[in-house]
């Protein structure tokens, strides 16, 4: 009796776990959708930023609208020269990052912590979704920047758009780079996963 007790609470115990896995792994894939959503709507978003030529390719944004309110005593006015995309596009891309990254330590805490992980395929579907529609997302923005900016060069095509040094630097940089990163690391952790998941079944195939 006693041991027949003590193995319904092992199984509870690992039920839980297994749950609690799988909760954790969804919130990590609805995450990482949410990023690269957050990461494509701000690629759309970069257009209508405007850029000075000899400001340094880092000071966008967020850090720009600072500058440009604090170092002037009129904040008024100053408000009314954004171009709506300068705070817009910031918060964007630090949503981006922060979104990014909490997603990265949910799925660190999941695999370093819970040891079922034949959970992880109830996710890998989502996670699949969210890398096809960050890249999907992230190239049709590029297109839409490319037609936008340059109406005059009916010959540039998609490729032009990315390899450009004029629009990587002065317009659509800091998108593209957050919008790649967001599609390997969406693809290197369905590597991970898949590897996990693997070499679990090989374990449980020689025991």
């Amino acid at each position: 009796m006693q041991s027949t007790t003590t193995s319904n609470v092992v199984l509870l115990g690992r039920s839980i776990r297994c749950t609690h896995q799988l909760a954790l792994q969804w919130v990590f894939a609805c995450g990482t959708l949410t990023a690269a959503l957050l990461i494509s709507l701000s690629v759309f978003v970069t257009p209508w930023i405007t850029f000075a030529e000899a400001q340094v390719e880092v000071e966008v944004g967020l850090f720009k609208a600072c500058g440009r309110i604090f170092n002037q005593t009129n904040c008024t006015s100053q408000w009314q020269n954004l171009a709506g995309g300068d705070l817009i596009g910031a918060i964007m891309l630090v949503c981006s990052v922060v979104v990014q990254l909490f997603s990265f330590a949910w799925f660190v805490a999941i695999t370093a912590r819970c040891p079922c992980t034949s959970k992880l395929r109830c996710s890998l579907i989502t996670v699949a979704i969210s890398a096809t529609s960050a890249f999907v997302l992230s190239l049709i923005g590029l297109a839409f920047i490319a037609s936008h900016r340059f109406t005059k060069a009916p010959g540039l095509n998609l490729l032009r758009a990315i390899i450009d040094p004029d629009m990587i630097s002065h317009h659509s940089g800091p998108s593209v780079v957050l919008a790649m990163m967001g599609v390997w690391w969406t693809f290197l952790n369905s590597v991970i996963s898949c590897s996990i998941l693997q070499v679990r079944t090989r374990m449980r195939n020689h025991t």
